[in-house]
């Protein structure tokens, strides 16, 4: 593909692991309601939503490049940024009674194994809105990303299971969160006219939430098993698995941000097969999760 405007040979750098100062580690809140999944950078511990909740980027990247022209009539005719593809692993919830006779209660809706685009529907394909996506002076562009991928679940949910018809409410208290997520983020060039594309340079970087929780005296105790990695980044096109060259080519897709929570709250309805209510706990729960 043969673009007017290109990279000056060897005045492409990135950054993939910029962290300003941050420490972007994973962390998990137990508050009444919910339970928060975070990177503790830009988390917000007082907030009781999602949307409260994230009040920054966790890391930040950057690149920077050099053109070929400083005609900004020709530089106009395309765009730069960062957009982020995202492939979802294993994913699954847990909760339990208090008593291995209340039950236990496991969550898997259906959103493993899929590629989705990791945007957002306002400024699709990027991940940052037009101000805080690029920077141009003259022919030297930087362009910037970042994320803080989070997510909230239920402090406690209702055991279904069939034998408990007729009884009190039987509530089960969270025991586990395991969420494999493993990202792709391209600095792209596009050309408006012909919606034509280039991978400029990638990264990639794999983040696991996967925390597990006792109660003793009704106090929780959290058993943090969660990582965070960036591989370096590198220049050229990646090695885009199919799936991912479908997204990046049609600059579209399901978005996560948009799926993952609907799916959660389908997953959560009585009958749905993404729900498993048990009238005992299953195997791997401790037999002193809650004393």
């Amino acid at each position: 593909m043969a673009f007017s405007v290109s990279i000056k040979p060897g005045t492409l750098t990135v950054d993939s692991h910029l962290k300003d100062g941050r420490n972007a580690l994973p962390n998990l809140k137990i508050g009444d309601e919910s339970v928060i999944c975070h990177l503790t950078h830009g988390f917000n511990p007082g907030a009781t939503t999602l949307d409260q909740a994230i009040v920054d980027q966790a890391w930040r990247a950057r690149a920077d490049f050099q053109l070929d022209t400083a005609d900004k009539v020709e530089i106009d005719k395309f765009d730069f940024g960062f957009i982020q593809i995202m492939y979802q692993g294993g994913f699954l919830l847990d909760y339990a009674g208090r008593k291995t006779q209340l039950g236990s209660v496991r969550i898997s809706p259906p959103i493993e194994d899929e590629v989705y685009l990791d945007s957002n529907p306002t400024h699709t394909p990027w991940t940052e809105a037009d101000a805080a996506r690029v920077n141009l002076v003259g022919d030297r562009i930087t362009c910037f990303t970042g994320d803080h991928p989070a997510f909230l679940a239920k402090r406690q949910v209702q055991n279904l299971d069939p034998s408990f018809t007729g009884s009190l409410a039987i509530d089960n208290d969270f025991f586990a969160i395991v969420h494999k997520m493993h990202f792709l983020t391209v600095l792209a060039q596009f050309e408006k006219k012909t919606l034509q594309q280039e991978a400029l340079a990638s990264f990639r970087w794999r983040l696991t939430y996967h925390f597990e929780v006792k109660y003793k005296s009704g106090r929780p105790s959290v058993r943090n098993l969660s990582k965070i990695e960036f591989e370096p980044a590198k220049l050229g096109q990646p090695a885009f698995s199919p799936d991912e060259k479908k997204v990046f080519d049609a600059r579209s897709g399901r978005f996560f941000n948009t799926v993952a929570p609907l799916e959660l709250r389908r997953a959560m309805i009585k009958g749905s097969p993404a729900r498993d209510d048990r009238p005992q706990w299953g195997l791997n729960i401790p037999a002193d999760f809650f004393t």
